[in-house]
């Protein structure tokens, strides 16, 4: 699901990527990676109080987490996609 809930927000589609980021968290509810994407889509698609709660949620499950170590791990070759990335999870409130 975190696979296919990030392609949809890498095309646009953000609330395709939210209903089946979500449909993953219930299938795995400590997924870390699906509530990332989550967080992100949500933030693009102009959720932001949404965006923070699910941020708050991921701090909660993983209390180290950042977004420099996070993107660092990214496969993506376009440099302007991880950064985009980026502060969306920062607008979310994920600390860099």
């Amino acid at each position: 699901m975190e696979i296919l809930s990030g392609a949809y927000r890498e095309c646009g589609q953000n609330e395709f990527a939210v209903t089946t980021a979500h449909e993953g968290i219930r299938l795995a509810p400590q997924s870390i990676n699906g509530r990332v994407i989550l967080a992100s889509s949500l933030a693009r698609g102009g959720w932001p109080g949404e965006a923070r709660r699910v941020a708050r949620q991921l701090l909660e499950l993983d209390a180290g987490f950042s977004v420099a170590q996070y993107v660092a791990r990214q496969p993506f070759r376009d440099p302007a996609v991880i950064e985009r990335i980026a502060e969306e999870l920062k607008s979310a409130g994920l600390p860099d």
